[in-house]
């Protein structure tokens, strides 16, 4: 996934999207964890447990569908930095960023080896079932997507 930043932040610079000396100097301190040590982590703090991890595969759908996938991608691909890029780049480079991300990964779409993975955490609490969401892209593996159901322990 962090290849594929740094190939459309380099798109961008080339574009004249944004500064060269900038792209030189900005540096986005990332950890993706394994299933396993988001498992040891869940299990260390105590409050939840998991109840449910998986991981499956989803085929490729229509080229609409393919659009829509990739859109949703190169959003999820840019929430998490946008703070940071807009701090280093300007304001603006957020919206310029999530269409070249698109065109970008659109472009994969049609590649044997594009895969995007989701991750889903469903949390359940005492008094209410909380299903929350997260997204990390890795575009190494196929449309796996990875579940997590997280249940909150009893006091």
């Amino acid at each position: 996934m962090w290849d594929h930043i740094s190939i459309i932040l380099n798109k961008m610079a080339a574009q004249g999207k944004i500064d060269k000396e900038k792209l030189e100097m900005f540096n986005l301190p990332i950890y993706e964890p394994c299933s396993e040590e988001v498992v040891e982590a869940v299990s260390a703090e105590g409050s939840f447990e998991i109840v449910h991890l998986e991981l499956f595969m989803t085929m490729p759908g229509s080229s609409s569908q393919s659009k829509n996938k990739a859109a949703f991608a190169a959003r999820a691909l840019c929430a998490p930095h946008e703070d940071v890029m807009a701090r280093h780049f300007g304001g603006g480079v957020v919206s310029d960023f999530v269409k070249t991300a698109e065109e970008h990964i659109d472009s994969l779409a049609d590649h044997d080896n594009f895969k995007v993975a989701l991750v889903e955490v469903g949390c359940h609490t005492i008094k209410r079932r909380y299903s929350l969401r997260f997204t990390i892209i890795n575009m190494n593996v196929k449309n796996a997507k990875m579940t997590y159901i997280v249940k909150r322990r009893k006091y």
